[in-house]
């Protein structure tokens, strides 16, 4: 880990943490941000590297003079600490970050547009995918205006913080993250941003507590799609697949959309706030303690849950999760035999509550196979059919 000295801001390497407590800023980028090769020539006055960057240096000025006054010898700023010149080093730095920012004596939140507290939900901060982490991971959070005037602490905001953020008061009270369900910590990121789409899914890689390679250029819904693989062979927790999009409604149990298990990105989970795991039912086929691992390969993604069948080619996968206000049922997701005989499913519509009465019924377990691309189109409407009043441009 590179980390600034804030006494004479020359850098000090470490192969693991700082052997002294540091500071660690989180902060939304600017458009001219001072770069790890600037800050090697920033005691020249005339750089060029650091021309024209005011707004930048002094927001290392700011940040550099708050842990000095807080006793702390080494700094960690992102946009300098890191050579992104460096690919390695970029990559381990990514999937590092929530380590960093966890093992931190502090992290202060610059907002550079925010004057008073009452401004605060106004912030992009709250907006951004990379803040979400920095937010979280920290035990002592503070913040700060524009002017670096203090304006609170994560403690003592946590009620602004979570009506801001859509998160449970206790996760920002210190309450492990692997307490909240898959889908819940998925929510959390589902009204953020990020500059580039795959960053959506590199983003979360620490809330989760997985690692994989970075490739951008991939597009959003590839990350995303091996991120839930990654936490798929580490958790087994399938409120992963509570999530929902706008275009499923009843209509689409005709089968006309149909997708993989496998969310889009974040944005599907934007009403899984309220999702908590539960044991799944006991029902025939069930062993207590044995259940078939979750298995992926060329077509797709294999795993062993509780339904019913609802027809000769379509059943209710029952999930390992409810919602709060529904704690005595399930949620189940539609799913259609797309194989001949051989135990291939897409998804055909969205989440949905299953009763006690229902799993009674005749739920049994069932080795399933979904496929992990994110839509399959079973039928195409000819040109010569489509209706003006309906078409777009």
């Amino acid at each position: 880990m590179r980390v600034l000295r804030t006494d004479d801001l020359s850098f000090e390497e470490f192969p693991g943490l700082p052997d002294k407590d540091y500071a660690i800023l989180s902060h939304v980028w600017g458009k001219h941000e001072i770069s790890y090769q600037d800050v090697k020539v920033l005691t020249q006055a005339n750089s060029p590297g650091v021309a024209g960057k005011y707004a930048a240096r002094a927001k290392l000025t700011g940040c550099r003079a708050q842990a000095r006054k807080d006793g702390l010898k080494y700094l960690w700023i992102d946009t300098c600490c890191i050579d992104k010149h460096s690919h390695s080093e970029f990559s381990e730095a990514i999937n590092s970050m929530f380590h960093w920012y966890k093992s931190s004596k502090i992290c202060y939140v610059y907002l550079t547009d925010v004057s008073a507290k009452d401004d605060l939900e106004k912030s992009k901060w709250f907006t951004r995918g990379w803040t979400l982490q920095e937010l979280l991971a920290p035990t002592s959070v503070v913040f700060f205006n524009k002017r670096w005037d203090h304006l609170g602490d994560k403690i003592k905001l946590h009620q602004e913080l979570s009506a801001i953020t859509q998160i449970p008061p206790d996760f920002l009270l210190g309450r492990g993250l692997e307490d909240a369900s898959i889908a819940q910590r998925m929510s959390w990121a589902s009204n953020r941003t990020t500059s580039k789409e795959e960053d959506l899914a590199y983003c979360l890689l620490g809330i989760f507590d997985v690692h994989m390679p970075l490739l951008y250029g991939e597009q959003l819904t590839a990350a995303f799609r091996r991120l839930q693989i990654e936490i798929l062979q580490m958790q087994d927790d399938t409120s992963i697949f509570a999530w929902q999009t706008p275009l499923q409604t009843d209509a689409n149990l005709s089968g006309a959309n149909t997708y993989g298990l496998l969310a889009p990105g974040p944005a599907s989970f934007k009403q899984s706030t309220n999702v908590i795991r539960a044991a799944l039912p006991v029902v025939s086929g069930y062993k207590q303690g044995i259940r078939t691992p979750i298995l992926f390969n060329n077509k797709g993604l294999h795993l062993s849950l509780p339904v019913l069948q609802r027809s000769d080619r379509r059943l209710i996968a029952i999930l390992g999760c409810t919602t709060e206000d529904q704690s005595s049922k399930w949620l189940a997701v539609w799913l259609q035999d797309i194989s001949q005989n051989d135990g291939r499913y897409v998804r055909i519509n969205n989440i949905q509550h299953v009763t006690d009465r229902e799993v009674r019924s005749g739920a049994y377990f069932q080795d399933i196979t979904t496929e992990t691309r994110l839509f399959r189109t079973l039928s195409v409407i000819p040109r010569s059919r489509w209706h003006s009043s309906t078409s777009q441009n």
